[in-house]
């Protein structure tokens, strides 16, 4: 029993079906259907490029070679070619055996190549085994982007903290200049000139004039 589709790979998934015959978009269609992926079929590969381009991204693209319009390897090429889609996994599937052939569509990018006529169960397994490596990509650039997020967050969060501390000991200082100077005027003044003295020397140190104007407060 083939048991390629019977494990979860989260929401439903698209594949692309791209080949100039009809009989041939049917065959990869009755070979993937009972995986429960939502298809999409093209007679050619600057069709399925349009729509990628148009905004319908697929997981997965099953993909003939020799086409009109826009051959196999050009379009593995071009997608590869592209950040924006070069993570799609991509099939090729032809009549071509030689081994230049292989050499070139691995070159272009080709995740996989698969010779017709192909076994169902074989078209199976590799598009499963696809379909999960990209799963868990996604999964992993999803965890990246939140941790991106939340450190963003939580930087922002230690600026306003930092920034409040800030407020707070210089008010704290401000206090207690003015309390000195209340009951002993040489000391309050005597704080007032060490101040003083720190920021000229930091800054003729070549300390950054916002740091200077801290240090003289603090």
């Amino acid at each position: 029993m083939d048991m390629a589709g019977t494990d979860t790979l989260g929401p439903p998934r698209l594949v692309f079906l791209v080949d100039d015959e009809e009989r041939n978009l049917r065959l990869f269609e009755m070979a993937i259907k009972a995986m429960g992926f939502e298809m999409m079929m093209f007679p050619d590969g600057q069709k399925a490029l349009d729509a990628i381009l148009g905004g319908v991204t697929p997981d997965l693209i099953l993909s003939d070679v020799m086409m009109p319009e826009l051959d196999g390897f050009s379009l593995c090429a071009r997608l590869k070619a592209d950040s924006r889609t070069c993570r799609i996994p991509l099939v090729l599937v032809t009549a071509l055996d030689d081994m230049d052939s292989k050499v070139r569509g691995l070159e272009a990018g080709a995740d996989d190549f698969l010779i017709k006529p192909f076994s169902a169960v074989e078209l199976r397994v590799r598009v499963r085994s696809l379909m999960r490596i990209k799963a868990l990509s996604d999964e992993l650039e999803e965890k990246n982007r939140l941790l991106s997020d939340e450190k963003g967050v939580l930087e922002q969060l230690v600026g306003e903290r930092t920034h409040e501390l800030e407020n707070l000991t210089i008010g704290i200082v401000a206090a207690l200049e003015k309390a000195n100077a209340l009951h002993d005027s040489d000391t309050g003044l005597h704080i007032l000139r060490v101040c003083a003295y720190t920021n000229e020397l930091a800054v003729q140190l070549g300390l950054d004039p916002k740091l200077a104007g801290k240090l003289r407060r603090f």
